[in-house]
């Protein structure tokens, strides 16, 4: 929970195949641009990014089995879990409507 919450100066990150999950707030607040969730990731907690105003691309690499409700992403994760595998993005930084490209 709360990994890099508020870790203003975090814009990428690079999540390895080991991790299974993303604990709630892990990224809130941060100024991530992009991000590649791997296939081994089935769990994203609740406002994982929440305040990430400069998040506009998401790739899912695997499906979310389970989420929390009332989730920054939530829009996202139920376009994945509805869709499935692909890249998933905002037309602009504060829009919290996503689509699969």
């Amino acid at each position: 929970m709360e990994a890099f919450q508020g870790c203003t100066s975090l814009a990428s990150v690079i999540i390895p195949n080991s991790v299974i999950s993303i604990g709630a707030r892990a990224f809130a607040a941060t100024n991530l641009a992009n991000i590649t969730i791997p296939d081994s990731v089935t769990i994203i907690g609740n406002q994982a990014f929440d305040y990430c105003f400069n998040l506009t691309s998401v790739t899912f690499q695997g499906y979310i089995y389970e989420h929390y409700k009332n989730s920054f992403m939530g829009d996202l994760i139920a376009k994945h879990i509805a869709e499935g595998i692909g890249t998933y993005t905002r037309p602009d930084g504060k829009s919290e409507v996503w689509t699969k490209q």
